[in-house]
């Protein structure tokens, strides 16, 4: 068996200890600096909960730092383990780890919450390692929660990484933007929503450039010029869209407005 430390308390250490506690995997020791937090995830896997990277069971096979970029600096040199420690970050250097013989990268490539834990078995696992063994470990524990495991080096991970902010981050922003647009005419967002089922449909069933459709792919100005004037009030979100407008004309080969 397994055995596991999480050093975290935050969304991904949620999502691991959730993933893992389905499994034969045994979660040892939560970690974090947040006590309550610490304690509940620590409680709802059945896992010994420290808020000190040193009371941490020095067994465990493999020890996960679940941390935002800039707290896994802090955390790797007070780490004193001869066992594997992997991070989980999408953009931060497997080199990060360097500290520690036995190091590895477990990122999820999904966006994840913890009030509603997306299920692993559909996720892409992107794994690196420091050597062969190490690697042979993190990929047991990966197959152990997912279909869709993945070998990617630090480069190829934060391309990984980029594009998913894009598809994203950057995706759920221009809701927001629909959604208040929406909401100070009284309208309802409710009715964007098969529009956006659709679109991502589409995007996972074919190449997205196929897929382009609206006014600045089909080069109508008149349309365009009505919705930036709808937008005289809204000097941002104007020029978001000149922005994006110009970028499709410049993919399709328009020109500019």
């Amino acid at each position: 068996m397994i055995r596991i430390n999480i050093i975290g308390s935050g969304n991904m250490a949620w999502f691991l200890a959730d993933s893992f506690a389905k499994t034969d995997v045994s979660i040892s020791g939560i970690c974090s600096r947040n006590k309550e937090q610490g304690q509940l995830l620590a409680d709802a896997c059945n896992a010994n909960f420290v808020n000190d990277v040193a009371g941490l069971d020095d067994n465990a096979d493999i020890s996960f730092i679940a941390l935002r970029d800039d707290a896994i600096a802090l955390v790797v040199n007070q780490l004193k383990t001869t066992s594997i420690v992997a991070h989980c970050s999408g953009m931060l250097s497997m080199d990060a780890l360097s500290a520690h013989k036995d190091r590895a990268v477990f990122y999820p490539l999904q966006t994840i919450t913890k009030n509603d834990l997306p299920n692993a078995s559909h996720i892409p696992i992107c794994l690196e390692a420091s050597n062969t063994e190490t690697l042979r470990i993190v990929e047991s524990l990966a197959d152990k929660i997912s279909h869709h495991v993945h070998f990617i080096n630090s480069e190829q991970r934060q391309y990984y990484h980029l594009a998913a902010v894009m598809v994203n981050n950057f995706t759920n922003h221009l809701y927001v933007l629909a959604d208040d647009l929406l909401t100070k005419q009284n309208l309802s967002f409710d009715l964007l929503k098969p529009l956006i089922s659709e679109t991502a449909r589409k995007a996972c069933i074919s190449k997205p450039l196929n897929n382009q459709t609206g006014p600045a792919k089909r080069d109508d100005r008149n349309t365009i010029k009505k919705h930036l004037n709808l937008l005289n009030q809204n000097k941002e979100l104007k020029e978001l869209y000149e922005k994006i407008t110009q970028s499709i004309f410049k993919l399709h080969q328009q020109d500019e407005i």
